[in-house]
């Protein structure tokens, strides 16, 4: 049952003040991704009642992913120095996010209406034609005004190809035309974000909507057992995924940005997903959450490795062996941690299988009955198989480790390795996802 009196609300009007602030080329000063990460956790109570808020919130997932991903690229374009590459990527990033930002909000808004409409609320229309409006104007301008100033570096580069070097450019004046357009981007992201909050306080200050809409919530979601079955095993299975996809290394000059307490605690949150439905678990939520703090030592020290030692030079690793070799034993004993908090969630995710897996609702003796328990017991063993190829995997992986110094093809054979893994276990993953999925519609 949710503690907040208001459902949650304020966490989007939250998550909009990390947006209306303007970003400046690729460097944002309130990373949106944590403003998306709000909004998310602000449509936690509404997006199983309406299908535009759960479209809108499924946006929302992406344009975090996508934000967080162009936020762990900014230390290797920095590095670069290279105008045009940052050119391009903001100019690509903007029109992803753009598109799917503005379908975003559009769905978020037109299904908060929608429900305030049907549960009565008294000022349901009110402001609404300005939030749709404003928030469209706001979308377009915010990443028009982005890209503008970037493309000034066109200039530049006709610039350099003349012998002229009196000639007027653009370029001259980015840092003007940066501003400018700053200034006019918080101008109107002002505006979006006043219109946002006058209408949601609207509705937070209704008590006759809140309370309709919380015995909605009551009624439709937390007494609805099979609701809760299907996404809390389908959001852990998703964590999970996330998890495995991230224990495979992207180094940016020669440092693993991955960390291995990244996917971790991706693992952990996906396990503690499955532990609101199985209390059973709750050792293999414990071993999930010690293997957390015990791999940030071990991270920091081979982060230290990688980037004081030239950044696993074959030159200079034959003058540092120890050194490499103390920190291969240290992400060979980080990749263990994560092989057990896989572990830890896979027979989390047998005893949902055994538990879920069957629909109780099935006749015992029929036929379709029989069917469900052969499916149930053929996904049992290939979680038990997965086991052992993870096993196999880790000690390749491990062995990687410490044949890197000698051998760098190796380390394309451990990506293989963990790629391959990556795509098996998240298929079995989510077969059986799919399983308790169907059984418990």
């Amino acid at each position: 049952m949710p503690k907040n009196k208001n459902l949650f609300l304020g966490y989007i009007t939250s998550g909009l003040l990390f947006l209306f602030i303007p970003t400046v080329s690729i460097f944002d000063v309130m990373p949106d991704f944590i403003g998306y990460l709000l909004i998310i956790r602000g449509v936690f109570c509404l997006y199983d009642l309406n299908e535009d808020i759960y479209s809108a919130r499924s946006g929302f997932l992406k344009l975090f992913y996508i934000d967080l991903a162009k936020n762990l690229l900014l230390p290797f374009l920095f590095s670069l120095k290279d105008e045009t590459t940052v050119m391009t990527v903001t100019f690509v990033f903007s029109i992803i996010e753009g598109i799917l930002l503005y379908n975003a909000l559009s769905s978020l808004f037109t299904g908060i209406n929608y429900i305030a409409e049907r549960l009565g609320a008294k000022y349901a229309d009110r402001g609404i034609r300005d939030v749709f409006i404003v928030s469209g104007v706001f979308t377009v301008a915010r990443y028009v005004l982005l890209c503008l100033p970037e493309l000034t570096v066109l200039t530049s580069l006709d610039y350099q190809m003349t012998d002229d070097l009196s000639a007027f450019t653009v370029y001259d004046y980015k840092t003007l035309i940066t501003i400018a357009c700053g200034v006019i981007s918080f101008i109107i992201g002002l505006h979006f974000l006043s219109s946002c909050v006058k209408y949601i306080n609207g509705l937070k200050h209704d008590e006759e909507f809140k309370k309709s809409l919380f015995e909605r919530y009551k009624k439709e979601v937390l007494e609805n057992e099979a609701l809760l079955i299907r996404r809390n095993t389908r959001t852990g299975c998703t964590f999970a995924v996330s998890g495995v996809i991230m224990m495979c290394p992207f180094l940016l000059e020669g440092v693993d940005v991955t960390f291995s307490f990244i996917p971790l605690i991706l693992m952990y949150i996906g396990i503690s997903k499955l532990y609101s439905l199985e209390k059973s678990i709750k050792k293999a939520r414990l071993l999930a959450f010690i293997c957390i703090f015990a791999s940030l030592p071990l991270c920091a020290f081979s982060s230290y490795v990688c980037a004081e030692y030239h950044h696993y030079s074959y030159q200079i690793a034959e003058k540092a062996v120890f050194m490499y070799k103390l920190c291969a034993a240290c992400q060979s004993i980080e990749v263990i941690f994560c092989l057990l908090s896989l572990f830890a969630f896979l027979f989390s995710l047998e005893k949902i299988l055994k538990k879920y897996g069957v629909d109780k609702n099935v006749s015992v003796g029929g036929f379709q009955h029989k069917e469900q328990l052969k499916a149930s017991a053929f996904l049992s063993k290939l979680l038990k198989f997965s086991y052992a190829v993870s096993c196999i995997v880790c000690i390749c992986v491990c062995v990687n480790f410490f044949l890197y110094i000698n051998n760098e093809f190796m380390w394309i054979v451990s990506l293989v390795l963990l790629i391959l893994h990556s795509v098996f276990i998240s298929k079995c993953i989510f077969k059986i996802s799919r399983t308790v999925e169907e059984n418990n519609m």
